[in-house]
């Protein structure tokens, strides 16, 4: 039985286009660690070798040169599941 866990998942913007050199980062307060890693060209990211926890905060970052809004979310629980995220530029306004 594995001790450590892996986040993965894709960054998109609200076009659905995928999102490339976003530092998405995990941080567990429980444990007192995290990782990260920046998202590929086709938005896909993989944060591996984390302690098992159930209060992980994802931490979406972009650069200061892109134009996107940072994001947090908390996962309870490490799923098999890939996390999609969907991430806004700046003064975007969605019409629905």
């Amino acid at each position: 039985m594995s001790l450590l866990e892996s986040i993965s998942g894709t960054i998109r913007d609200q076009y659905g286009q995928p999102v490339y050199g976003i530092w998405v980062s995990a941080w567990s307060k429980s444990q007192h660690t995290g990782f990260g890693d920046f998202t590929q060209s086709d938005g896909s990211y993989s944060i591996e070798d984390l302690p098992k926890s159930s209060d992980y905060q994802i931490s979406v970052q972009p650069d200061e040169a892109l134009p996107y809004i940072p994001q947090e979310r908390k996962i309870f629980q490490v799923t098999l599941n890939p996390l999609i995220l969907r991430y806004t530029k700046a003064g975007c306004l969605k019409q629905k």
